[in-house]
Formats: structure tokens, C-alpha cells, sequence
């Protein structure tokens, strides 16, 4: 489908497999991409949004569209900064799919895992929700962003450097490098949750456990712990300035 360098708008734009669109825009419309090697080569705008049902599928153009991204299986490709659409955006992952962000620094309000992966990449100043089954975040977390962990068992194995506050509200949060929880000023709190430290030693400023907390499986170094209400469960080592209130 070559668009001649206009504008178009339709309600639904499927690509079913070695599909190619190209040379144009299209504005306020629902992409849905099935199958593999299909080739996106026009740009989303307006109100449009992209849905990754199957297959691996590349965005190489910069897009801006604000109606959001779902990977509801196969691999998406982003291999341009802004191929995600609006920085303001966000993106769901479920049934075992894939963000790969290309070796590239892009941003997203929010990214919400229901069993998938992020890799290759770094999202910066977004928010990350493991929200549940089986989640992994290989890429780096830079910037503002945060992570809640609300359901599910995830692991964050990436660089991070992420400066918000990191929220354990439910199931497992495994933490399998040493700068996994970002920025040693940032703030964690578990609640109803664990965190497994997979054996390293982490540093915050504050860690707090809100009542059915544990952590397990490693060390806080330099970190004010602060323990509130009841049956938490402190398997870590608590070592160097750190310092523990019992509220």
C-alpha cells in the first residue's frame, strides 16, 4: 500500500503478513500487526494506535500517534527513538510478548507487564508495572522513572540508574544485578510482597516494610530501614551506615 506521500484515516489498518505500507501518514487509526515481516514504513499520528497480536514487527520511522501500544504477543521492534509514538504514551505487554527497544533511549509514561520482556534498550523517565505472571526487564531504567511491582514475579536484571521510588505491593520483585533497584538516593517500600536480591548488595536511602514484607537474599548497605505494622520478614543483612526503626 503506497500512500504517495499523503494522509490517510481508516478505523482499523491490519497488516496480515509480509505486508508493506509505505511513503505517508496515517492518522487516528488502530494498526494491528499480525504475523511476521510485515513493514511499516508510513508514520502514526493523531489519535492512532498499534497492536502487536503476533510475529516480530519493526517501527523504523518516528511516529507520534497517543492511542497507545499493546503487545498481546510476537516481538515489537522499535529501532527509532520516537517509534513508540508520544513520549506521553503507554505500552502493555501481555501473553508472553516483547518491547525491544533497539539499542536505543526512548521514553513512555508507563509500560504494564502481564507475562512479557523488555530488552535492548533503555526506557527513561517511565513508569514500570509488573502487574502479573512472569516478567523480565533486561533493559536499563534510567531517568525519573519508578517500578511497582503489583503482581506476578519480576526480575529487573538491567544497568539501572532509575531515580523514583521502587513499590513492592504484591508477589516477587528479584532483583539479579547489583544496580537493579536504581539510584542509591531513591526510596523502596514493600507491602504484601517480596524482594529477593538474588545474593548482591543493594543501597536506598529508605526501605520500608508496610506489614506481610519480606526481604530476602542478600544485603542493604547505608540504608535507613523502617519496619511498620506486622509480619515482616527481614532475611537480608543490614550492613555499613545503616540504620533500623522499629515504628
Amino acid at each position: 500500500l503506497n500512500l504517495s506521500g499523503g494522509t490517510q484515516q481508516q478505523a482499523l489498518l491490519t497488516f496480515n503478513g509480509n505486508a508493506i505500507a509505505t511513503n505517508g501518514t496515517f492518522s487516528n487509526t488502530a494498526v494491528n500487526l499480525n504475523n511476521n515481516s510485515n513493514t511499516i514504513q508510513v508514520s502514526l499520528i493523531g489519535g492512532s494506535s498499534l497492536t502487536n497480536s503476533s510475529g516480530t514487527n519493526t517501527l523504523t520511522l518516528s511516529n507520534s500517534y497517543t492511542g497507545g501500544t499493546t503487545i498481546a504477543g510476537g516481538a515489537l521492534i522499535s529501532s527509532n527513538v520516537y517509534g513508540l509514538g508520544s513520549t506521553n504514551g503507554t505500552v502493555t505487554i501481555s501473553g508472553g510478548g516483547v518491547l525491544d527497544l533497539g539499542n536505543l533511549t526512548q521514553q513512555q509514561t508507563s509500560v504494564t507487564l502481564s507475562a512479557g520482556t523488555i530488552q535492548d534498550g533503555t526506557l527513561t523517565n517511565t513508569t514500570i508495572v509488573g502487574a502479573s505472571g512472569s516478567n523480565n526487564v533486561t533493559a536499563n531504567l534510567a531517568g525519573s522513572g519508578s517500578v511497582t511491582n503489583s503482581g506476578g514475579t519480576n526480575t529487573l536484571s538491567g544497568t539501572n540508574s532509575y531515580a523514583g521510588n521502587t513499590f513492592v505491593a504484591g508477589g516477587l520483585l528479584n532483583i539479579a544485578s547489583g544496580s537493579s533497584l536504581g539510584a542509591t538516593s531513591g526510596n523502596t517500600t514493600i507491602t504484601n510482597g517480596t524482594l529477593d536480591l538474588s545474593g548482591g548488595t543493594q543501597q536506598q536511602a529508605l526501605l520500608t516494610f508496610n506489614g506481610n514484607a519480606i526481604a530476602t537474599n542478600g544485603m542493604f548497605s547505608n540504608t535507613a530501614v523502617n519496619l511498620n505494622n506486622n509480619s515482616n520478614t527481614i532475611q537480608v543483612s543490614l550492613i555499613g551506615g545503616s540504620s533500623l526503626t522499629n515504628s
